[in-house]
């Protein structure tokens, strides 16, 4: 008979009592459970209560491991003695643990999948990419410098980035005084900037442009050249980057020497000759070189005087030199005038520049100190009662007076007066002389006590004068050729000497002196006529000859213009037509712009310029208008005059001052045409 496995249930088919003891007293089997069920559960009840102390510390001992005791089931349990189970609580954590950290390991996973996707973006991103680090470009020159001598520039270019770059341009802007010379590269210029085209540069490559030029500057300048790259990536068509750096040079050394020869002291209103020299000791050629002279307050300088060097610009006050080759030595020569009280100082500054276009640079610059010392004579000019500069005109009569004083505490002794002319202007033959003697060698006027008896002796603080009349030339007696054709000066310097004047120990003689000048303005020369054209002249007239009553006859008025001497500007001639002469708006002229105011009568003619000589060495400025007239019947067997009024103006480009003129005797028909012009 096969036996039952313990702790099982009984198969529910079992009969109750069959094999098997009743339930004790009055015990029922709950529903859906066998007796035997019920008897285990007694059963483990009863041994739990009896369970060994050894087995209870046991429990408590695995607790503490975390590992808990479990009561198994009545399924499990068997019939004969109740089973313990034990579950692991660190092995439940370790478990939590794991899938805990699986799922932090997808997680992370998936995070580097992304980074690094993210990051192979980027990194892709930044091949395609050029940035401001990846443009390299470097301008390199000499930091010290001596000014005139060839200076290189070198610029050097690096792609540093993964893109090739395309149409790569090369901006330099070279410092002012630079004047370009050769380059490495084909240079093309806008304004003041140089562009070298360098077409590609590809990633890794570099290239390096030289520009060699003069460099000019003035000493300790600090001269910046710039340099700029600028391309398009070869993947970003429709981009421009730039980058540009820049190198500075300093002038350390300038190889030019001024020096200046003349008289530390000197008398108020003497009269001083000084001697500029300049020598360029460089190996190189300075082109542009100029000298200019800055006189201070009470110093004036006389280029009119036959002692300073020619070529001088009263405008710009300075010499032209040109170009000063390799130690070459230039000298110029300059009179100036000092006017102050004794121990005033005077100071002559002398400028040795470069001109470059329209800038100028300073190369050297020189000032040279005069102390004033006091003398015991003076002497002042006046001309036509002004002590000023004078312009005159040809054939003006001039009065001049020479005036002296005696300042000092000592009486002076024959005592000594000169007047020397200076330039073209004076009509020696209209001299008149109540005293003295002229000099036609010398253009020299001379006063002594010979034929001035107060100049034997001057007395402290006396006073004295002489006198003289001169008449300015024609204008036809100035030249038409050369230095003196134009802007004519006439120079007065008058001198006082006696032999009692102390002369400083180791020094020359000074003469006391004074200067006039007397700049001679030109003259308008203005003619006019008029006459019956048969049209070889260019305006043919027409009507009868002579004019008949009622009848139209025209004729041309001729207009000519010259200046004498001098430019002129602003040049206006106004042409007033009486009533009865009509202008016919046909004209011809060689110069300006005509107009004609219909109201007055009025034709105005005006040059902006009208060159000196005009007239004279140059032909004459025309003008040539139309008129007509048509005589009324009580007009018979009269002229009609053709003009009211007639003048000219203009400004003397030289003196600066405003010349006019006019005509008062006018063309009439009988002018026009000889035993033709009687109205009939």
């Amino acid at each position: 008979m096969p036996s039952e496995k313990k702790g099982l249930p009984v198969p529910a088919d079992s009969q109750p009592g069959e094999g098997k003891p009743p339930l004790p007293g009055n015990l029922t089997t709950p529903p859906g459970q066998s007796e035997e069920a019920v008897l285990s559960q007694l059963k483990r009840e009863l041994y739990a209560r009896d369970e060994s102390k050894t087995i209870t510390n046991r429990g408590e001992e695995l607790h503490h491991l975390g590992i808990r005791r479990q009561v198994l089931p009545p399924a499990i349990v068997s019939k004969e003695e109740p089973t313990v189970a034990f579950e692991s609580l660190i092995t439940k954590r370790a478990k939590r643990r794991r899938r805990v950290l699986l799922g932090a390991g997808g997680i992370s996973l998936l995070i580097f999948l992304f980074g690094s996707a993210v990051a192979g973006t980027l990194w892709y991103r930044l091949r395609q990419t050029v940035k401001q680090e990846q443009i390299r470009v470097e301008l390199t020159a000499p930091t010290e410098f001596t000014t005139g001598e060839t200076i290189t520039y070198r610029a050097q270019l690096r792609n540093d980035s993964y893109v090739d770059w395309e149409n790569v341009e090369l901006v330099f802007e070279p410092p002012r005084g630079f004047r370009y010379r050769e380059s490495s590269h084909e240079l093309q210029r806008n304004n003041k900037q140089y562009t070298a085209t360098l077409n590609t540069l590809a990633s890794g490559q570099e290239a390096t442009v030289e520009i060699n030029g003069q460099l000019l500057g003035e000493h300790n300048a600090s001269l910046v050249a710039r340099a700029e790259v600028v391309f398009t990536p070869k993947n970003f068509p429709s981009g421009r980057f730039t980058k540009s750096t820049l190198a500075t040079t300093v002038i350390t050394l300038v190889p030019i020497d001024v020096a200046i020869d003349a008289t530390d002291e000197a008398q108020s209103g003497e009269r001083l000759l000084v001697t500029v020299q300049v020598r360029n000791n460089s190996p190189n050629t300075l082109e542009g070189a100029y000298l200019r002279i800055n006189p201070a307050p009470g110093m004036e300088v006389a280029p009119e005087d036959a002692q300073f060097s020619p070529g001088f610009s009263v405008v710009d006050s300075r010499w032209e030199l040109g170009v000063l080759e390799p130690l070459a030595n230039v000298q110029r020569q300059l009179v100036v005038y000092v006017e102050g009280e004794p121990s005033e100082r005077r100071t002559l500054d002398v400028e040795l520049g470069i001109q470059d276009g329209e800038e100028e640079f300073i190369q050297r610059s020189v000032a040279h100190l005069i102390t004033i010392t006091a003398s015991a004579l003076a002497v002042e000019q006046v001309y036509n009662d002004q002590s000023n500069s004078l312009i005159v005109t040809p054939e003006e009569r001039i009065s001049g007076v020479i005036r002296y004083t005696n300042i000092g505490t000592g009486g002076l002794k024959n005592v000594v007066i000169k007047v020397a002319f200076e330039g073209t202007g004076i009509d020696p033959a209209s001299l008149r002389l109540p005293a003295g003697a002229y000099d036609p060698t010398t253009r020299t006027i001379t006063w002594t006590a010979a034929s001035v008896s107060a100049l034997a002796t001057v007395q402290p603080r006396q006073e004295g004068s002489v006198s003289y009349e001169f008449q300015i030339l024609p204008a036809a007696g100035f030249p038409t050729s050369g230095d003196d054709a134009k802007n004519n000066v006439l120079t007065a310097i008058a001198t006082i000497d006696s032999p009692d004047l102390i002369t400083p120990t180791g020094q020359q003689r000074n003469l006391v002196s004074d200067r006039s000048v007397l700049s001679i303005a030109t003259t308008l020369s203005l003619e006019t006529d008029a006459f019956y054209d048969d049209g070889r002249l260019g305006i043919e007239s027409s009507g009868p000859l002579p004019p008949r009553a009622g009848e139209q006859t025209t004729y041309t008025l001729r207009f000519r213009l010259g200046s004498t001497l001098n430019d002129m500007g602003d040049v206006k001639l106004v042409a007033v037509l009486p009533d009865g002469v009509r202008y016919m708006d046909k004209i011809y002229k060689t110069a300006g712009e005509v107009t004609f105011n219909e109201r007055t009568g009025e034709i105005i003619w005006t040059l902006p310029t009208l060159a000196g000589l005009t007239a004279r060495a140059l032909p004459g400025e025309e003008l040539q208008a139309q008129i007509a007239i048509t005589p009324a019947e009580h007009q018979r067997g009269q002229s009609i005059t053709f003009l009211n009024r007639l003048t000219a103006e203009g400004t003397d480009l030289f003196t600066e001052n405003s010349i006019q003129t006019q005509i008062t005797s006018f063309p009439t028909t009988e002018t026009a045409v000889r035993n033709k012009g009687t109205v009939e």
